[in-house]
């Protein structure tokens, strides 16, 4: 073993190597990149993010986060049938609400409202729908956990599609193998058109010779570019009924080849609504004394 021996070599999967960060960090009191469990491929890569890394900070108090105490007239979340009943009732009860903050390494983060959310995702799905895609079709998603992941993914469903997740590469360097590995996935779920990173973008193309399907492989900022130059207005948007699919969610394959998992929008709704009250979560004022938020790491 050298610090230029690999993770792979050394039989350290993306599990251990998650581990091993979380007892670097806490041995020497350095914050890391969030992307260093992507990114990182040898022990010596390692020693260069702890030699760069900024001391850890004493965790900051929580800030109160202001939310309606009434819930507008109309259609409510718990009555809605569609994901698109749900995001179209935020929009209009409580549209610069706070739907989503990624954080950041330094332990600030970007805020996604839920106005916000619905006019890019509606950019996306008219973005989509100029690239021929119909109700009913299904777009395969390769982003890391990013805005534009979130975005792409309320598109897809606004525009009558449905999501197809795809794990993304573990570390650049597994680009390649990663996109052969994901034409067993494309090819079984049909997908018409693959959202990804710029970086796979070219090897993407590649996968159109083996998936009959695929037509595209796009950015995001494609799909938004597109919508924004061809018309300042969005095309209407269709649709779905509660039993139509909302999503196909695939398993990671480590035992065996991925399976595909189809799941209607009340099928979501009834998962989403069944976490939510198991956490006990509320539409009220939250503070983080009495969090009501959620947060995963994903």
């Amino acid at each position: 073993m050298t610090l230029d021996s690999t993770f792979d070599d050394l039989g350290i999967g993306s599990l251990e190597l998650a581990e091993l960060l979380l007892r670097v960090q806490g041995k020497y009191g350095v914050a890391l990149p969030s992307d260093l469990l992507a990114s990182a491929e040898t022990p010596r890569d390692l020693v260069v993010a702890v030699d760069r890394g900024h001391p850890v900070l004493a965790p900051e108090r929580g800030v109160m986060v202001s939310l309606p105490t009434t819930e507008p007239g109309g259609l409510a979340p718990e009555a809605a049938s569609t994901l698109n009943d749900v995001l179209d009732w935020h929009v209009g009860a409580t549209p610069e609400r706070m739907h989503i903050r990624l954080l950041d390494d330094s332990g600030g983060g970007t805020d996604l409202t839920y106005a916000t959310l619905h006019r890019e995702a509606a950019a996306v799905a008219a973005g989509l729908i100029a690239h021929d895609v119909m109700p009913g079709e299904t777009v395969a998603i390769m982003l890391p956990t990013c805005r534009a992941y979130f975005t792409t993914f309320a598109g897809v469903v606004l525009a009558g599609a449905v999501p197809v997740p795809v794990y993304p590469p573990a570390r650049p360097s597994q680009l390649a193998d990663h996109l052969r590995r994901t034409t067993g996935i494309l090819t079984n779920a049909g997908a018409t058109l693959l959202v990804t990173v710029p970086e796979a973008v070219t090897l993407g193309h590649l996968l159109r010779a083996n998936v009959e399907s695929l037509r595209h492989v796009v950015v995001p900022e494609t799909l938004m570019g597109t919508s924004e130059d061809a018309s300042p207005s969005l095309p209407a948007l269709p649709r779905p009924r509660s039993d139509d699919l909302a999503l196909v969610q695939y398993t990671s394959g480590s035992t065996g080849q991925p399976k595909g998992v189809a799941l209607a929008h009340r099928n979501l709704l009834a998962n989403i609504r069944a976490m939510g009250q198991a956490a006990g979560l509320r539409e009220r004022i939250r503070s983080s004394a009495g969090c009501r938020c959620t947060t995963t790491w994903v």
